[in-house]
């Protein structure tokens, strides 16, 4: 009786531990950058924070041709690069994670 209940406990701590390890692992942060110039989208781990990681999304401000909010949802629409093409590429970008003065800031910032 008292080695089942072992067993459980166990059982139930190698769970939890298993289960905040993955958590941990998933764990990422959002940084968000306007230059002025350049704006900057970059998910980071917490714990490797300080390591260079490749932007998620990076354009010159210039090729932002409009925005639309939704929800937590910012829809950027940029035009193409080339002076040819009238292409319009659509990007998503989830502003969960962030607070609501916050969310107010990074639109601000995309509006101007």
């Amino acid at each position: 009786m008292m080695e089942n209940k072992i067993d459980l406990t166990i059982i139930i701590l190698a769970t939890l531990l298993t289960a905040i390890i993955i958590s941990l692992y998933t764990l990422r942060f959002k940084e968000f950058e306007n230059s002025g110039f350049v704006i900057t989208i970059t998910k980071k781990h917490p714990l490797l924070a300080n390591r260079f990681t490749v932007p998620v999304l990076e354009f010159p401000v210039e090729l932002l041709k409009e925005i639309k909010v939704k929800g937590n949802t910012v829809y950027l629409y940029l035009k193409s690069n080339n002076t040819a093409s009238h292409k319009t590429s659509v990007f998503k970008l989830t502003l969960s994670g962030f607070n609501h003065q916050q969310r107010n800031q990074i639109i601000a910032s995309l509006s101007q």
